[in-house]
């Protein structure tokens, strides 16, 4: 079966939380360049709008629920993505270590165990890519000439671009699963995961999903454990089970 990911309007988005910043420049991933638009709205268009906009965010409140509840939710949301054999997603990908940011185009592929995410600079068109799987080790080019290895991808991605980005943990945080025992998840009034608190410091907000596939994949990513920042937009999910 086949996802397509969505992003959600930008004044739905803003009116339930703020958008992700763009971080400042960097050598080795430059900040897109953005642009801003002012638009104008009748006083009758803005109240309906914003009644729109209410009811939307309510439904991604987040309401209190009991440890049973919540891992019975995960269970049922687990059985749902061990069906997915293969999957891939287009995005953008930016991040920040608090002095420095930058974004960049990112693809990623699973299939089985094994990973293949490429990373482009949209402005200067350099490319990274990460390949590789647990227990048969990690290969990045683009930092250096033949590139480089590694047993642990988000050691060997610190070690050469100075980004945390934490590739073992968000394979399963990309689908709404926690990671490792102890992770925290609060849920939404929908039954999806709203937030999750990682055992080592990361906290995940899921800013929105697409509805509309068999299983709902998240579309928008805010990981932060300061100071540093990841944000993630999935313009289009492929699944394949």
């Amino acid at each position: 079966m086949t996802g397509q990911g969505g992003v959600s309007a930008p004044h739905r988005l803003q009116a339930c939380r703020s958008a992700p910043r763009q971080a400042g420049r960097t050598g080795r991933l430059p900040e897109v360049a953005r642009t801003s638009r002012v638009v104008d709205f009748a006083p009758r268009s803005v109240a309906i709008a914003l009644a729109v906009l209410l009811a939307g965010c309510a439904g991604n409140r987040v309401l209190p629920r009991s440890e049973s509840a919540v891992d019975a939710a995960q269970a049922e949301r687990r059985t749902d993505i061990d069906r997915i054999r293969d999957w891939s997603f287009d995005g953008r990908v930016a991040v920040s270590n608090g002095s420095d940011g930058g974004s960049a185009r990112i693809e990623w592929k699973q299939t089985a165990g094994h990973a293949d995410i490429v990373m482009r600079a949209p402005v200067t068109g350099q490319t990274w890519q990460l390949s590789g799987s647990d227990g048969r080790g990690w290969h990045l080019q683009g930092t250096r000439a033949g590139g480089v290895r590694g047993d642990d991808a988000e050691a060997l991605m610190l070690r050469e671009t100075g980004w945390l980005m934490p590739f073992n943990a968000l394979r399963h945080w990309l689908f709404g699963l926690a990671h490792a025992p102890g992770d925290r998840i609060e849920l939404r009034a929908s039954g999806l995961p709203a937030r999750l608190r990682s055992t080592d410091g990361w906290t995940v907000e899921y800013v929105d999903y697409d509805e509309q596939a068999t299983v709902a994949l998240p579309t928008r990513l805010r990981a932060d454990r300061a100071p540093h920042k990841v944000r993630l937009a999935i313009s289009e999910w492929r699944i394949r089970d």
